[in-house]
């Protein structure tokens, strides 16, 4: 039976990616500072070291890191805690049901999908987020409640 009761617990698979997509947007900060775009936005020639998504990069270069990186790199302080926020919620309440290693399956699974679709579709743009795994997770969510 899954739970879809979101809770926190201390030591989790969601606790860790919020940690670590924490401890990532403060090094896209360091790196190269900060520009006046957005509120608390990283440089992009940061996000471009770190391994936003790169199409041309992925296929010429054979980077295949930036199938996962993307996933842990925000574009500005407003879209980390949207992020974080849809993280915690979803990613609780489905980490109760299915345990840690099944989320983490389903995170990087959803998340490498969607990047890899993104460069299917839009292979000269760059992104960064997490919105893959969150689309990844939601699906899952809505593909239980439908069967």
């Amino acid at each position: 039976m899954l739970n879809l009761c979101p809770t926190i617990k201390l030591c989790s698979f969601t606790n860790w990616i919020i940690i670590i997509n924490i401890l990532v947007f403060g090094a896209s900060l360091f790196l190269y500072g900060v520009v006046n775009t957005e509120f608390l936005a990283p440089n992009s020639q940061a996000l471009n070291l770190l391994g936003w998504k790169d199409a041309r990069k992925i296929k010429e270069n054979a980077q295949i890191w930036r199938f996962v990186t993307p996933v842990f790199l925000h574009a500005s302080f407003v879209h980390l805690a949207l992020n974080l926020i849809s993280t915690a919620v979803i990613g609780s309440g489905l980490e109760n049901g299915l345990g840690c290693w099944k989320l983490f399956t389903l995170y990087f699974v959803s998340s490498i999908g969607g990047v890899l679709f993104s460069c299917v579709c839009n292979p000269l743009a760059y992104s960064v987020g997490a919105s893959t795994a969150i689309f990844g997770m939601i699906g899952y969510y809505i593909a239980y409640l439908c069967i």
